[in-house]
């Protein structure tokens, strides 16, 4: 691949700037080399280094196409074209931009998509017809006047770049947010690695041997993962295998790690365009087991866990309601593999769901949960049996991209309007073997558990509370907080629908024993939430959404993770002097912005009691981090009820 070299030499320093343009371009030089790319063979693209004037300006947050504005704008700019383009189209499908007169660094890319354009007649009428071209994206933008040194310039840059590749948020609601199709189809990947070369790799194996390293950040290892496995045939599973065992095991991990970063993989993957990763990756788990890497066991857990989960986002943004009446449907084909191979494992070994003699109190456990996932699962398939749906998931931006063969662009009556829609959900009966069918009876008797039946009207909802500042159409990328809610009106429905799909006599006075428990104390748990104005966020999660569903839905907790992310921002210790700190322990709290007061959050305990007041201040706007933007002046907290003389404790970003 050709390299061209058309460097600057304006030194000027630019204003505010604690970095000289010479130190910013030899960063920008580095984290750009070819080396720190794989290029598989579909994507043929060329590195250079240019000054150049473009059309650009930014509105509410994204950059403008060329065509939407007449500013202009002078940028020496590190970017990547392809070879041959398909289209007379300048646009680079990667490019890192340095404007010394803003002291600014932006990094943008571009997707192939489907557009329109104006265009003069022959009588010199102004008609518009469509076209193919790459719709420009900005991913992030970084200010020197806040950036302290290089080595910091060079993280913010190297993250900016790799989100580029997989998407800036792990819910992809926006263009923006999701993977670059070529990342998808396995053609692309950045990872920033120290002492790159200037050529890029095309070699899967030989990146990941290179590019696995103890110090990468966890997620980056789980989407490493997800790469060498997109970018792999079915055939190449084995191999793949090896090589990554014998790559994770040289940066310090146990084979116990594997399970976890699995869970990883999973909560941060974009399944829209639905490709063959799914049946690669349950291939690749398989594969583990013969050289016990992991065990039976292992693999029952981790798919009843991910149907679990798929039941709880189900439950919360159903098929038809949110996901354009189902025509985005990856979640249902991935709900089907994940519910095969649970049924393989309790077809062909089901000691692992069954009570057996001499089973320990964690042994019952596991196995209650994995027979959950298999009662949730199957019921989830039989509630969307028949759906009317397009003949390939994919949603109106989707489908505005151009994708490879055999993927093709759906007729919008598809999307729009399900009866125009040929193709049906689950048309082929799934086949219940006699030992499944022996198992899905026995967990009708584990709804006698409190926690499983609550499980039924189990949802997960998301919010981005701190971003509620910003203006309609705005991205936000503020941190994503997700949260554990229940309906006892969702429960019931869930009821109806096991009575329905078990068609079982016997068992509906069981059934609606379980329904009058439903309606007891025992259920009144956590805190509703009822927004005075819904507020209106295009292309945000919101906490709006709960009203959507169910009108009954109480929050019971902020989920570990996502709270673990968002107080990992924050500098806690002025609570520690005062014993607050406790407060905010992870998978035990509710942290949830004031129904009245949009810029306050309210920290409740695990009993459901008000602790601490959290007001965000955003009088000084937002900084940005790589994928994250917060705000700038912190938070300011404040003990409720007052146990302590009343005072305002401000907590710092870190």
């Amino acid at each position: 691949m050709a390299i061209d070299h058309a460097l600057s030499t304006d030194n000027s320093a630019a204003p505010n700037s604690p970095l000289p343009p010479d130190d910013v371009r030899r960063v920008v030089t580095e984290v750009m080399k070819p080396g720190q790319f794989f290029a598989g063979p579909l994507l043929q693209v060329r590195w250079s280094h240019e000054n150049e004037e473009i059309f650009w300006e930014v509105f509410n947050g994204r950059v403008l196409d060329r065509t939407k504005t007449r500013q202009r704008r002078k940028f020496e700019a590190w970017n990547l074209h392809e070879v041959e383009p398909t289209i007379a189209d300048n646009e680079p499908v990667l490019s890192v931009k340095f404007d010394a007169a803003a002291s600014e660094v932006h990094v943008t890319r571009s997707i192939l998509s489907y557009a329109w354009e104006a265009y003069s007649d022959e009588i010199g009428a102004i008609q518009s017809r469509e076209t193919v071209k790459r719709n420009r994206e900005l991913i992030g933008s970084l200010s020197l006047a806040e950036t302290s040194s290089a080595d910091q310039l060079r993280d913010n840059l190297a993250s900016l770049l790799f989100l580029a590749i997989v998407g800036t948020s792990r819910l992809p609601l926006t263009s923006e947010e999701s993977p670059h199709p070529a990342f998808t189809f396995g053609q692309w990947m950045y990872c920033y690695r120290a002492n790159a070369g200037d050529v890029p790799c095309s070699n899967a194996r030989e990146w990941i041997a290179t590019t696995l390293r103890t110090g990468l950040p966890w997620k980056q290892k789980a989407r490493l993962l997800e790469f060498l496995i997109r970018t792999s045939g079915n055939e190449d599973i084995p191999g793949v295998v090896d090589q990554w065992l014998s790559s994770w095991k040289a940066v310090g991990h146990e084979q116990t790690d594997l399970l976890g970063l699995f869970r990883t993989l999973f909560q941060e993957i974009s399944l829209s365009p639905y490709t063959d990763f799914v049946t690669k990756f349950l291939g690749f788990v398989n594969a583990l087991v013969p050289i016990r890497s992991i065990s039976h066991a292992d693999v029952a857990d981790f798919v009843a866990l991910q149907l679990q989960l798929l039941w709880r986002h189900l439950n919360a943004f159903d098929l038809i309601r949110f996901h354009h009446r189902g025509a985005n449907y990856p979640d249902a084909l991935l709900l089907d593999e994940l519910l095969r191979r649970l049924f393989y494992l309790a077809d062909s070994i089901p000691e692992l769901f069954l009570p057996q003699p001499g089973d320990t109190e964690f042994d019952s456990k596991q196995k209650r949960l994995r027979r959950r996932g298999l009662r949730l699962g199957w019921l989830l398939r039989n509630q969307y049996a028949g759906l009317a749906v397009p003949e390939l998931p994919t949603s109106s931006g989707e489908n505005g991209r151009v994708l490879p063969v055999p993927y093709h662009r759906l007729p919008d009556k598809e999307i729009l309007n399900p009866e125009m829609r040929t193709h049906h959900l689950f048309e082929a009966k799934l086949q219940l073997p006699e030992a499944v069918g022996r198992i899905l009876s026995g967990t009708f008797d584990d709804l006698n558990e409190s926690t499983e039946l609550q499980e039924l009207g189990t949802a997960l909802f998301l919010d981005r509370p701190l971003g509620l500042s910003k203006r309609p159409g705005e991205p936000d990328r503020t941190p994503l907080l997700s949260y554990i809610a229940f309906s006892r009106e969702v429960a019931h429905a869930r009821l109806q629908l096991l009575s329905r799909c078990a068609g079982m006599e016997s068992l509906a006075p069981h059934l609606q024993m379980l329904g009058r428990r439903l309606e007891s104390s025992e259920f009144s748990i956590g805190v509703t939430w009822r927004a005075d104005k819904r507020l209106e966020r295009p292309g945000v999660a919101g906490l709006e959404n709960v009203l959507l569903v169910s009108d009954d839905f109480a929050l019971l907790r902020t989920t570990r993770r996502s709270l673990d992310d968002f107080l990992g921002y924050f500098d806690l210790a002025p609570l520690e002097g005062i014993g607050l700190q406790s407060i905010l322990a992870p998978g035990k709290c509710l942290m949830l912005r004031d129904q009245h007061q949009p810029d306050q959050l309210w920290v409740y305990d695990e009993r459901w009691h008000k602790r601490l007041w959290l007001r965000v201040n955003v009088s000084q706007g937002f900084v940005s981090r790589p994928g994250v933007e917060l705000p700038r002046n912190g938070l300011e907290a404040l003990a409720f009820p007052e146990a302590h003389p009343k005072q305002t404790i401000r907590l710092h970003l870190k």
